[in-house]
This record gives structure tokens, C-alpha cells and sequence, in this order.
């Protein structure tokens, strides 16, 4: 939804976006025109954007991943943009790419996984930059992607989220670094972007780290939302002295490189010590080395422990549970991160959204049932 009087205030709001809703109802996010104009500028320099650059048009508008990048961000730079009709239709998109000469493609993990198995290789010989987002991207599909390119290209990982217009930082590749700009490791989301400020803080004091200590990211900057529709209590949670709480857990270097280590909602407090779920389901997924993702990891209470690990698993998963436990046994982790063969559930199918990422609120759901079932 976009105000047309909007262009007269850069302090209205331009659009009222929703969140994906994956730990709970929808949020309806208000984003002024400062907002997307600033984070759309900041994008197109980080990634070095010339008049030699093409966009693939494939993500939905509606998500502010798609809106930036497939939209605000080509428009404000005057980058032309070939629109797909449909984001999953991997056949076209190929097509499309090697037919326009298409140099930028943005994609979330699933999407491009969509990609792999119905492109040719040949396609996405004009691609300079691909670059996802949304989702944590998996070992498994950077190796095939970089198998099915040759080596020619890598995957970028981006981060956001909505509230933040929505781009934070880009982990950009070495050859398109801008000068002053440095790009991260492999597995890191980069160092944020210009008139971007990040912070790493204590989960219960807010008081700010030392670098390579993990923490709460805290964001602010022009990208910060003005909060959301008709929940001022809510807004007044999530921003604290001008920088919004993403929720995130995560550590930053000395020079400002981010590293993703989950989500504050997605550890688990087992005898004392935080463990975290998308580390766990990460090195689980690995193990069996598939090409989508066949588990998701949950909790559920434990008398003696207070939490304990709960696996949720696909017919697709090519391990039994007690296989995956003695291969989890063999690596160098700790015994509190290794969940127990009995509490391995199977299910039809995991809990994913649309755009790939998993439904935490239907996760916990489902983990509460299963536990309610075990008494």
C-alpha cells in the first residue's frame, strides 16, 4: 500500500508492510519514505552498483526483502529490472536471466534451490552478484550452487528484516568491495551498511559488549521503521533509545563483521547453559547432506535439565535418529547440544512459510502437543 502524499512528508508513511509471522501473528510495519529511500541508496553502494546492471525481478513486492531490491532500489538508481510472473517458475527464470543479459540476482535459499534443479548452467553465465536473504543459507546449497556455476560465482548471505527497511548489512564479495569496505568470512553477513549503526548488547542489562562476545543485535539509523500499526506498546518493546531489538543472537569482530548465531527465541536453557537450536538443526542437516532441509529443531520441558532438544524429522531424512545421535557423538560438541534418540519425532512435513522459513510459532505448537502427548 504506497500514499501518494507521501512524496510531500518524508516522515509519512509510504507503506504499511506485514512480518512474515513466523514467531507469532503479523505485524503491520510502517515505513516512511526516508526509510526506504536511505536503505535502497545504502544497498546500491555497498553492492557497487553501475549502469551496466540488470535486475532479476522475481521476488513478491510485498515482502521488503523483494520491495528493496526488485523495486526501491532500481528505481532510485535507474536500473533496469525484467519482472518474473512467477518467483518459483525456475524454468523462466533461467530463460529470462540469459535472455536480458540479467547481471543481479536476489533470492531467497528456497528460491534458489528452485533455481538449481530447473536452470542450466549456461544461464547465469551474465550473473556478477547473486545474493540471498530471509533464510540462513545452507552449506549444502552454497556447495551445489558453486558446483553447478563452476566456481565462477559465489553466494552473497544479506541481513534484515522488515522493521529495518529491511537491509542491515551484505557480506560483499571481494571484487566489488567498495573502497573503505571490507568483506567478511565465508558464514558471516558482512559489516552493516553506510548510515547503518549496529550494536552487540546484553540480553538482560542492554549494556553494549567487547567485540566477539555474543549479544542482542541492536540496529538503528534512517532504515529504523516508525514503528507499527496501532501497537505503540509493542513498538515501545522492540526500540529502545533509537535502536531496534532485532532478537537476534550474534557477534561482531573489530572491524564490524557480523556473524549470525541464532535467534534469542531459539535457545534452549539446558543445566545452565544456552543452546542454540539453529546451530544444532545446522550441524544435523549437514550430517545428512540433503539437498532441502529435513529437520527442525524445537524443545520441550525436562525435569532434571529444564529443557531438553526435540528433533522434529522428515521420511526424506536418510538417518535413523540413533545413527544421527552416535555421528553427533563423534564430533568435538558439547553433550548438552546432542538431543537424545527418544526425542526425535517424525512428521509428514516440517513447519515452513511460504517463503521457505520455518513457522516458529507452529514449531512450538507442535512441540508442546508432542509434550503434552509424553506425559
Amino acid at each position: 500500500m504506497i500514499s501518494p502524499l507521501s512524496a510531500f512528508d518524508l516522515k509519512r508513511d509510504a507503506v504499511l508492510l506485514f512480518s512474515s509471522g513466523s514467531t507469532g501473528n503479523p505485524k503491520g510495519v510502517c515505513l516512511t519514505h526516508h526509510n526506504l529511500n536511505s536503505n535502497a541508496r545504502s544497498v546500491a553502494g555497498g553492492l557497487a552498483v553501475d549502469s551496466s546492471d540488470m535486475v532479476v525481478g522475481n521476488l513478491p513486492l510485498f515482502h521488503s526483502f523483494g520491495l528493496n531490491v526488485c523495486f526501491w532500489m532500481p528505481v532510485s538508481t535507474g536500473t533496469p529490472v525484467t519482472y518474473l510472473a512467477n518467483p518459483l517458475d525456475g524454468r523462466l527464470a533461467g530463460e529470462t536471466i540469459a535472455r536480458d543479459a540479467l547481471t543481479f540476482l536476489f533470492a531467497t535459499p528456497s528460491f534458489l534451490q528452485t533455481y538449481l534443479r530447473k536452470c542450466k548452467p549456461e544461464q547465469f553465465d551474465t550473473l556478477r552478484f547473486v545474493m540471498t536473504g530471509a533464510e540462513k543459507l545452507r552449506a549444502e546449497t552454497l556447495a551445489h550452487f558453486r558446483e553447478f556455476v563452476k566456481g565462477r560465482l559465489t553466494i552473497t548471505e544479506g541481513y534484515g528484516c522488515t522493521e529495518l527497511s529491511p537491509v542491515v548489512s551484505i557480506n560483499v564479495p571481494e571484487d566489488i568491495a567498495g573502497l573503505g569496505r571490507m568483506c567478511g568470512p565465508e558464514n558471516t553477513i558482512g559489516a552493516s551498511l553506510e548510515t547503518v549503526a549496529s550494536k552487540v548488547v546484553d540480553p538482560i542489562t542492554f549494556r553494549t559488549l567487547p567485540p566477539d562476545t555474543e549479544g542482542l543485535l541492536f540496529v538503528s539509523g534512517p532504515l529504523l521503521m516508525q514503528g507499527y500499526l496501532n501497537e505503540p506498546d509493542l513498538t515501545a518493546k522492540v526500540i529502545r533509545d533509537g535502536y531496534y531489538n532485532t532478537g537476534d543472537v550474534v557477534t561482531m569482530q573489530e572491524n564490524g563483521t557480523l556473524s549470525i548465531c541464532g535467534r534469542l527465541s531459539r535457545f534452549s536453557k539446558i543445566a545452565g547453559e544456552m543452546v542454540p537450536h539453529e546451530m544444532v538443526e545446522g550441524i544435523i542437516n549437514e550430517l545428512c547432506n540433503m539437498p532441502q532441509r529435513v529437520v527442525a529443531v524445537g524443545s520441550i520441558p525436562d525435569e532434571k535439565k529444564g529443557e531438553a532438544l526435540l528433533v522434529l524429522y522428515t521420511p526424506e531424512t536418510p538417518m535413523t535418529p540413533d545413527e544421527i545421535v552416535a555421528e553427533l557423538r563423534e564430533r568435538s560438541i558439547s553433550n548438552l547440544w546432542i538431543p537424545k534418540a527418544a526425542n526425535f519425532h517424525p512428521v509428514e512435513k516440517l513447519p515452513l512459510l511460504g517463503s521457505g522459513k520455518l513457522d516458529l510459532s507452529l514449531l512450538r505448537t507442535m512441540a508442546d502437543r508432542i509434550a503434552a502427548e509424553r506425559k
